[in-house]
C-alpha cells in the first residue's frame, strides 16, 4: 500500500509463506519470495535482546509482532490498558514492552502501533470476540492460524 520509507527507520517484517523475518529499514531490500511486508517502528527485540535503549516514559496501549522458532511462529501481542482518569489508557512504554517480549522468548519483535488504534478481533468457541480500538483505523493486518 505504501512504498518503503528508509528514513522512517524501524524495521520491516516479511513473510514468505513459511517464515517471517525482521529486517532493519535503512538497508532493507525486498527478498525473493516475500508474500507480505510491513514497515513500522521501532524494532522492540533484535536477536533475542531488547532493542529500545531508554525509557521515554510514554505509556500507551500497544500492538506488536513477536517472531519465534526462527520465524516459523508469529505472535500478535496486544496490550490493552484500563482507562485512566484523564481518558488516557495505561499501557507499557516501548522500552518496557521490548524487555517484556525478550523475557518471554521473542527472538525478534516489531512495534506495529500504539494508542487509540490498538484493537483486536478473534474467533473463540464459535463466537467473534473484540477488543475494539478507541478510534477508527484505516488499515488492519489479519492473521490466521496455519491449517485453519
Amino acid at each position: 500500500m505504501s512504498r518503503l520509507a528508509p528514513a522512517l527507520s524501524g524495521g520491516v517484517v516479511t513473510w514468505d509463506g513459511d517464515r517471517a523475518k525482521l529486517w532493519e529499514s535503512e538497508s532493507f531490500a525486498m527478498p525473493d519470495g516475500a508474500r507480505f511486508a510491513v514497515q513500522c517502528r521501532p524494532r522492540l527485540v533484535v536477536a533475542g535482546a531488547p532493542n529500545v535503549k531508554s525509557d521515554d516514559g510514554h505509556r500507551s496501549e500497544r500492538t506488536a509482532l513477536c517472531l519465534r522458532d526462527g520465524g516459523r511462529s508469529i505472535d500478535v501481542v496486544i496490550v490493552k490498558g484500563a482507562s485512566g482518569g484523564g481518558g488516557e489508557s495505561a499501557g507499557p512504554s516501548l522500552f518496557a514492552l521490548g524487555r517484556y517480549l525478550a523475557q518471554r522468548g521473542c527472538e525478534d519483535a516489531l512495534n506495529l502501533d500504539g494508542g487509540p488504534s490498538t484493537g483486536v478481533a478473534w474467533r473463540e468457541n464459535g463466537a467473534i470476540r473484540v477488543l475494539a480500538p478507541a478510534r477508527p483505523v484505516r488499515h488492519a493486518v489479519t492473521f490466521r492460524r496455519r491449517g485453519a
